[in-house]
């Protein structure tokens, strides 16, 4: 393969997948300093191509699901360097010229799989599917007007349908989202082909067989439930609530596909030895000794804290198969502790961000080189974390799209609110006037909104990312206000509060 200084437009290279181990191929397009352009092409097998192969090698198209039909994969890598696994198999004239638009990194080999998984649904099934995206129709089901593209099932149309088959008028709802349990539910979704999304609260039951649907992600209320079976579709497992002890999960080899998404401390034995991929959010004080007995086959492991602290770090060097870790707002280990370079021999990428600055700096200094991708930041000192032990908006602090000055005004926004919220709930406690908790929590919400308004007004900082940031960290306040009145018989109208901040809200 030739090195980095020698590659040039017109080269294809190949990959290989992880999960299917065929390999794929892109062509570069583009060699610019600090990164590359890459075209992903047609071929995706076995064994690496031969010479006319190559030549027949055409742009890779996509076709599933919300894709452009036969939109390109024209991408620029973000990335100065090949991958390490990258194999030369030949060159020709560049397929494709002009503006690339689109940034992301190398190609894995995952939308060749996806389209594989795509044409496997029935032709009828896509093309109705595709058709109903973008129409905007009028029609009504089970009694409730609704557009023909609607794309999201839940409790309202559930909860009024009596002959499931009325959902027949809407092929573009590919998610379902239900908070109580539908006898009929499942028996639905093993009939529907682009049913891809399922979101089950407070089922209530202690066994889910979901093995005939065709899901590709499922999230469930954990809670007393002690059997599951996945679908040979499954790629995402996520489990929330308090977990049976005898909680055991059947998927297609015992998870060697499926990403698990566990919230909290707990790391449970559900019976998945083969996992691929995990990851665990919300850690406060986790023990991570018990990742690589239950989990020994991971390639992934994402770890994020609230923040949080973790013990036996080291202990993550017996996963000998892992490609891909990554570690956020995660504190309560020594640079010494860490796992030394060639500690993981398929070691890719290593992502750490928002941990102690001691290890940061030793850990940027030792991976230097000795992984594709390394990326350290947001090092923090313990004072740092004193002080933002509670601020839901503390990784902003480092943020290449919210300023120094900005985030330090932010925080002293959310700090006077919550302060401000908790004093109206001590109120309460002593003279019990529900009316004046409630105005006063709708108060805080308008303050808040208008305070950001003014600190947005002349950057406008507060994208997307940033708003479901600062809705969540009002959903903070509150849930403080209800923690200390839980007990005072209090019932919080969230809607409204939210009503009164979004008719002053801007961003």
């Amino acid at each position: 393969m030739p090195n980095n200084q020698e590659v040039k437009p017109g080269d294809i290279y190949c990959g290989q997948e992880q999960k299917t181990g065929k390999y794929f191929a892109y062509q570069i397009i583009d060699v610019m300093k600090g990164h590359m352009t890459y075209l992903l092409l047609d071929y995706f097998g076995t064994k690496l191509p031969g010479e006319q192969e190559v030549e027949r090698m055409q742009p890779f198209k996509r076709y599933r699901w919300f894709f452009t039909e036969g939109s390109t994969s024209y991408c620029h890598s973000g990335e100065g360097t090949l991958p390490k696994d990258a194999v030369y198999v030949g060159n020709k004239a560049p397929l494709v010229s002009g503006k690339c638009n689109t940034y992301g990194s190398w190609p894995n080999g995952y939308d060749s799989v996806d389209e594989e998984q795509w044409v496997l649904i029935p032709a009828e099934a896509r093309r109705t599917f595709k058709a109903a995206l973008s129409n905007t129709t009028e029609i009504t089901v089970a009694g409730i007007a609704c557009r023909r593209s609607f794309q999201c099932i839940g409790d309202e149309l559930l909860t009024a349908m009596i002959d499931y088959s009325e959902l027949d008028k809407l092929p573009a709802a590919y998610t379902f989202e239900a908070t109580r349990f539908y006898p009929l539910l499942i028996p639905f979704l093993e009939t529907r082909w682009t049913a891809a999304k399922l979101d089950w609260q407070k089922h209530g039951q202690s066994e889910l067989d979901l093995s005939r649907t065709h899901l590709r992600e499922v999230s469930l209320d954990g809670e007393g439930l002690s059997c599951l079976r996945l679908p040979q579709s499954c790629e995402i497992l996520s489990l929330t609530g308090p977990l049976s002890p005898h909680l055991r999960v059947y998927a297609p080899g015992d998870g060697s596909n499926l990403t698990l998404k566990l919230t909290g401390d707990h790391v449970p034995d559900i019976g998945l030895p083969h996992l691929r991929s995990l990851l665990l959010n919300q850690v406060a004080n986790t023990d991570l000794s018990i990742v690589p007995c239950l989990y020994p086959s991971l390639f992934r492991l994402r770890i994020s804290g609230l923040p949080g602290c973790v013990t036996r770090i080291d202990s993550l060097g017996e996963l000998k198969q892992l490609g891909s870790l990554s570690i956020e707002d995660v504190f309560g280990f020594t640079a010494e502790e860490f796992p030394l370079p060639g500690t993981w021999p398929l070691l890719e990428s290593l992502w750490l961000e928002s941990i102690p600055e001691e290890v940061g700096k030793h850990v940027r200094k030792a991976y230097k080189g000795k992984v594709h991708s390394l990326d350290v930041r947001k090092l923090r000192k313990p004072e740092w974390l004193a002080e933002n032990l509670d601020n839901p908006l503390r990784h902003w602090d480092g943020s290449e799209f919210v300023s120094p000055a900005k985030f330090k005004k932010s925080v002293v926004i959310y700090k006077d609110m919550r302060r401000q919220a908790l004093a109206a709930a001590n109120n309460y406690l002593a003279g019990k006037d529900s009316a004046a908790l409630q105005n006063a929590l709708e108060e805080t919400g308008k303050e808040f909104v208008l305070a950001f308004n003014k600190l947005d007004s002349r950057s406008n900082f507060i994208e997307t990312e940033e708003r479901e940031d600062l809705c969540h960290a009002f959903e903070c306040i509150l849930d403080a206000v209800d923690a200390v009145v839980l007990l005072a018989d209090f019932k919080m109208n969230r809607g409204r509060i939210w009503e009164v901040m979004d008719e002053h809200r801007d961003w």
